[in-house]
């Protein structure tokens, strides 16, 4: 049975998409029902009184019956056009979103049945209390509570909410920036030739494409590990401050909603819908499309192992690596992505990851390496560092991956060897995932630090709307503007059909000129849409509480 995936048999590769299938849907059902879980328990704590007691029901039973009905649904719907011609998609659709967006009223009913059930049984348990409390001289102090277990009152989140949230105003600025750079990234991908649901050219040597696909190839080194790394550097102090309910709560919440909202109805209904109706493509098989919650969800699950696995006041001694020894932790991870890259395809999706086997081997490194940064002060020790050797690393780092990528496209990639496939993953995970990546993160870092470490006018503006600009780019405002991008296009005559088909997913442009241009329409009206509409949304009253 052959090893390198590059030489799989077709049972192989079959039995792989069985696995990644049931991957997202394993991914998808836990985040939904976590989440859902979660909204019963905000509703459930809103109705509680000052000092109030909750008998918790073990509503987790309900959860994962709940659980096990959505992974078979999600599954189903991937695998059904392959094995069922789709028979039973409406039926699908419904559980799935049903299941998905309304969990926590079946979690609500439970507990209602459970308190009408043991509401007897509880009033015998106080009359017993009173009885054995009227002959003890003295309550018992000795025994230690959990604090963390106890249900959070009203009156305390209202001391929590008044407290402002503390920035450090060159982090805050680095997030906007990513903000920026993700859409901008994702804005390219029909003018590069690369991978996309709609592909505006074939041409892989036109200036205009060479530009995009070198941007779209550095981005993609490096941001999604800066957005976990500096995700994971304000964890500590949130669980301390908050304790593990509390802290588990509020991520779920923010996290969680927004990722179940876009995964069962945006994604799905808004974002496929408009796909089709403005691009004639076929509506997509599938109940679900995560579209960039994908990192939500990841970054929920990661949140969940460190408040179980790490815990409160967790801090490990590691003292800030030299520039010398960041390099050798580049070496590190980059020759962990290669091996790694051997036995898995590196563009495909695993729990709802993105290009999984290439990048995420390093998000949970990042993620929690911004916490034991935090907890060790490692920014300060950055901040010392040569800006001449972290520049030239930089730059050093992205020649040679540019380099090396224009060898790989011109030589290996149409028919590799497996000789030629194991040096193109010795370079993709060693250069790509490894030098890049690290080096940029560093440089991106004490850029801003030496010139964005304040506030400006408009930081207010850009620092509510970007959890939603992130969130809502591709279910609209970037399909509008690739649709008035196609429009201008076609009326100028600078547009042909593949294939001799009228159909605008068979559109290309004929100007090589216009590539770049094209990219630039599109990304200035996705901007102009996405952020006030992102900044409106967050300014419905109630929303600013998950948004």
């Amino acid at each position: 049975m052959p090893l390198l995936h590059i030489n799989w048999t077709d049972d192989q590769k079959t039995l792989y998409s069985l696995q990644q299938a049931s991957s997202i849907a394993f991914s998808f059902a836990f985040g939904a029902l976590i989440t859902n879980y979660a909204v019963s328990e905000w509703i459930l704590n809103s109705k509680m009184g000052v000092g109030e007691e909750r008998r918790r029901a073990p509503s987790y039973i309900v959860s994962a019956l709940l659980f096990w009905g959505l992974y078979t649904a999600v599954f189903y719907s991937t695998v059904a056009p392959y094995v069922a011609h789709g028979q039973g998609e409406t039926a699908d659709y419904i559980a799935t979103t049903l299941i998905a967006l309304f969990s926590f009223v079946a979690n609500l009913a439970f507990e209602w049945a459970w308190k009408r059930v043991t509401k007897g049984r509880r009033n015998n348990y106080r009359q017993v209390s009173d009885a054995v409390a009227g002959d003890t001289a003295a309550p018992l102090f000795d025994e230690a509570v959990d604090e963390e277990s106890l249900p959070v009152l009203p009156a305390e989140e209202q001391a929590h909410a008044k407290k402002p949230r503390q920035t450090v105003d060159y982090i805050n600025n680095i997030k906007i920036f990513l903000t920026f750079i993700v859409i901008l990234h994702h804005c390219a991908a029909p003018f590069s030739a690369l991978p996309a649901y709609l592909s505006m050219t074939d041409d892989l040597m036109n200036w205009g494409t060479i530009i995009l696909g070198i941007f779209i190839n550095t981005n993609a080194s490096y941001f999604m590990g800066l957005f976990f790394f500096y995700s994971g550097y304000f964890v500590p102090k949130s669980y301390d401050k908050k304790g593990r309910y509390d802290f588990l709560f509020d991520r779920v919440k923010r996290l969680g909603i927004p990722f179940v909202v876009y995964t069962f109805v945006l994604g799905p209904y808004l974002q496929n819908g408009l796909i089709h109706v403005f691009f004639g493509l076929d509506f997509p098989a599938g109940t679900t499309n995560c579209g960039p919650t994908w990192f939500l969800n990841t970054l929920m699950t990661f949140s969940i192992i460190y408040a179980f696995a790490c815990g409160k006041n967790w801090s490990p001694k590691i003292d800030c690596p030299s520039l010398l020894g960041f390099f050798w932790f580049s070496i590190l991870t980059g020759a962990m992505v290669t091996v790694v890259l051997l036995f898995a395809n590196g563009y495909d999706f695993f729990f709802g990851v993105p290009v999984f086997w290439q990048d995420f081997p390093t998000f949970p490194i990042y993620f929690f390496g911004g916490a034991i940064a935090q907890r060790n002060n490692w920014m300060d020790n950055i901040r010392q560092m040569s800006r001449l050797a972290i520049y030239s690393w930089a730059i050093a780092a992205f020649a040679l991956n540019t380099c090396a990528t224009a060898f790989i496209s011109a030589k290996v990639m149409s028919s590799p060897s497996s000789g030629e496939f194991v040096v193109v993953q010795i370079i993709t995970g060693l250069v790509y995932k490894g030098i890049l990546q690290v080096g940029i993160c560093l440089a991106v870092s004490v850029f801003f630090m030496d010139h964005f470490n304040k506030k400006y006018w408009c930081t207010p503006f850009f620092s509510k709307a970007m959890y939603t600009a992130y969130i809502i780019q591709f279910a609209a405002p970037m399909l509008i503007g690739l649709k008035v991008t196609f429009v201008i296009l076609e009326a100028t005559g600078n547009v042909a059909y593949r294939d001799g088909s009228t159909s605008i997913a068979s559109m290309y442009i004929t100007n090589p000129n216009l590539i770049f241009p094209g990219w630039l329409l599109i990304s200035g009206i996705t901007l102009l849409i996405n952020w006030p509409l992102a900044y409106a949304i967050r300014s419905i009253p109630g929303f600013s509480k998950v948004l």
